[in-house]
């Protein structure tokens, strides 16, 4: 019989070392791997989501100027690469894409210097412009008694709306002379003004009285306002609440000028030459005393119903207001006055000098003074399909036509509308006297026209 050989046969406890080590090593092989999966995975992640933000910054950007920018950092790897978006991130900054170094005063800050009043402080105040970039803020002078005009200016042109072109909105109001003795009606008015301003965000309230003869006092706030909490925005519209303004077609004509007519030191408005303070009688609203303005007439100023400024000559127009009398005309005294006595270099352009329209030999003006010639291009068969030359006008106090106008002004902006010819003829310039009789006032004269 064959007798069978086997290989000598370790001891049992060198078997099972043996084992350990190999099952350790093992165990750490599969760790690596697991390990290189997970970094592999996080930097697949890492750099998928470097990919989206690169993807998002090229949404907002020009495809050629990313493109040149991709052409000369290709080749450097994931420094260039980051550097790249750096470089980009900068030339939107610089180009008003991207506002992340305004700087701005607290919202209410210690007492300052305002006109005459020594110790001027923001009762109520908003930053309705952040660090976003803005074309135009509306600095609207509004009657601190009619909460309900500024919610119908509202719900016809929402701030929202006003956003989608770069345009921000805020109510300068003054505080309630208080009766002699605190009543409930006061104190209702005044919790009406808080309530209003925790919904909308969008008062700027002074600590002076709400009076016709301190105007001048929510102008130069209004401007001051600008300057300090919206540096950013490219022209200051002061405005009266109870003026439109087609904010869609201004825009456009705006950003149309060419470069160097109004980047600075300028107003555009309709510009009052040769006006003549009131003298008779003495019992007018509108009387001046020699005491209060010697002077025959005016120095040329802008229409305080509406007008443009930009930032640097709103700033000047604040200064001055600090070293000169108080005189309470406001629009002949704050872009009139002001500017001849400090001899302020700023640029004065009248709509008509940029924006005048000719048609069967007359002439239109992107201003109006005719509440006529505003119903005419809001509420006409035309409205739907056309707009006036005319883009600023007086409402009054007819709501009805506040909302006609605004709803015409975003349908268009909305839907594209050509230019209307021929233009109504009550919007042609100096056509005073233009009346309508039959324009409706209040929701109800519109009537029901299913019965």
């Amino acid at each position: 019989m064959e007798e069978l050989t086997t290989e000598p046969q370790p001891p049992l406890a060198a078997t099972r070392l043996r084992s350990v080590r190999l099952n350790v090593k093992d165990g750490i092989s599969r760790k690596r791997a697991g390990f290189r999966r997970v970094s592999n995975r996080c930097m697949i992640a890492w750099i998928a989501a470097l990919c989206f933000t690169i993807m998002m910054m090229t949404s907002i950007s020009s495809v050629s100027s990313w493109s040149h920018t991709r052409q000369r950092t290709s080749g450097g790897g994931i420094a260039s690469w980051l550097q790249a978006v750096k470089t980009h991130v900068r030339s939107l900054a610089a180009l008003g894409q991207a506002s992340s170094s305004i700087t701005k005063p607290p919202l209410y800050p210690p007492g300052f210097q305002l006109s005459n009043l020594n110790n001027f402080t923001f009762v109520i105040n908003n930053d309705v412009c952040g660090n976003d970039p803005v074309d135009i803020v509306m600095v609207v002078t509004s009657d601190t008694r009619r909460p309900s005009w500024r919610a119908k200016t509202r719900a016809a042109l929402p701030s929202s709306v006003l956003a989608e072109v770069r345009v921000r909105r805020v109510f300068l109001l003054a505080e309630l002379a208080p009766p002699d003795n605190i009543s409930q009606e006061y104190d209702q008015r005044v919790a009406a003004l808080q309530a209003e301003n925790h919904e909308y965000e969008d008062l700027v309230v002074g600590n002076f009285r709400d009076a016709y003869r301190n105007l001048t006092f929510k102008h130069l706030m209004g401007l001051h306002w600008a300057t300090a909490y919206c540096p950013q925005a490219r022209f200051i519209a002061k405005m009266d609440h109870d003026i439109v303004v087609d904010v869609f077609q201004l825009t456009r004509r705006l950003a149309a000028l060419p470069a160097g007519v109004a980047d600075s030191n300028t107003a555009i408005g309709t510009v009052y030459g040769g006006t003549k303070p009131i003298r008779e009688p003495p019992t007018t609203k509108w009387y001046v005393s020699k005491e209060e303005y010697p002077e025959d007439s005016f120095p040329d100023y802008m229409s305080g119903w509406l007008y443009l400024i930009t930032p640097d000559a709103a700033a000047k127009i604040v200064v001055a207001g600090n070293k000169q009398p108080f005189f309470w005309v406001d629009d002949a005294f704050v872009t009139g006055v002001l500017r001849h006595r400090e001899g302020l270099d700023i640029n004065m352009i009248d709509y008509e000098r940029l924006w005048m329209f000719t048609e069967n030999d007359q002439r239109f003006s992107a201003f109006t003074m005719e509440m006529t010639c505003v119903y005419e291009c809001a509420a006409e068969v035309q409205a739907s399909v056309s707009h006036c030359n005319m883009m600023i006008g007086p409402v009054g106090d007819n709501s009805v036509l506040l909302r006609l106008f605004y709803q015409h002004t975003l349908y268009c902006h909305r839907h594209g509308c050509t230019l209307r010819s021929p233009q109504p003829h009550a919007c042609a310039h100096h056509s005073w006297g233009s009346k309508r009789v039959n324009m409706p006032r209040d929701e109800e004269d519109l009537g029901d026209v299913t019965s």
